[in-house]
């Protein structure tokens, strides 16, 4: 293994590396990563990890923290798609994967992400927008399990949080049927956290079927709005 360190504005992510240095170094892309208040738009310092989604010559693994004007730049490798781990107290946490493929950005491009993070507060319900299931069933999809993580980062690190997820539907079905959907979809999401970890007795789960809509279910558009799973801060020390 080969060490190599990556300078950020104002501190070292050390990073692990199975590149030579004089390949490593021909390939790059600038990161510059911004992370700020979604309420404020103000900076944060936050808890950063970093790390390669597949094994190669050149994957790396690191964890550092913004500086306090939320900023930190370092370089990449432009074939290297990377996961981004974000976590501050108080915030709900990032977890979102970043693509640099080579046929997106050449060497010596500049690549700026702003990261917004939503403060969390006992009874603000955050929608999970990530969450997908199949159509008119609980089965999650796939590209849902980021964003299950993204909940057991944040239970995790408040061992003391009680939560509850609120499933919603919109009003293609008929009402019992859209009740008992939005059930199950949140239980099926609370026993993959109690799986993973997660006390049951510390998530509450509600269905509120069609009863709740935040857009018309006139288009597809709002019915899929409609469609949601909701978390809320039933209490955190």
């Amino acid at each position: 293994m080969k060490y190599v360190i990556f300078t950020f504005l104002l501190l070292y992510l050390t990073v692990i590396s199975k590149a030579q240095e004089s390949h490593y170094s021909t390939e790059q892309v600038l990161f510059i990563l911004k992370v700020k208040d979604k309420s404020t738009g103000k900076p944060i310092a936050a808890q950063l990890e970093i790390k390669s989604i597949t094994e190669g010559p050149n994957s790396f693994h690191g964890k550092g923290k913004t500086d306090n004007n939320g900023h930190f730049e370092l370089k990449l490798v432009v074939s290297e798609n990377v996961r981004i781990k974000l976590q501050k107290n108080h915030y709900m946490p990032i977890n979102e994967v970043i693509d640099f493929k080579a046929d997106l950005y050449a060497a010596g491009d500049t690549v700026i992400k702003e990261f917004y993070m939503n403060g969390l507060e006992v009874g603000k319900a955050i929608t999970l927008t990530a969450l997908r299931f199949e159509t008119g069933k609980s089965n999650l999809m796939p590209e849902s399990y980021d964003q299950i993580e993204t909940l057991l980062m944040l239970m995790k690190s408040n061992p003391k949080m009680v939560i509850e997820l609120g499933g919603h539907t919109d009003n293609t079905g008929g009402k019992g049927y859209s009740q008992q959907l939005s059930e199950d979809r949140v239980e099926e999401v609370k026993r993959i956290l109690v799986e993973k970890g997660i006390k049951k007795s510390h998530i509450k789960g509600v269905g509120y079927g069609g009863t709740k809509p935040i857009a018309s279910n006139r288009d597809e558009q709002g019915r899929e709005k409609n469609r949601r799973v909701e978390f809320k801060i039933v209490k955190i020390e």
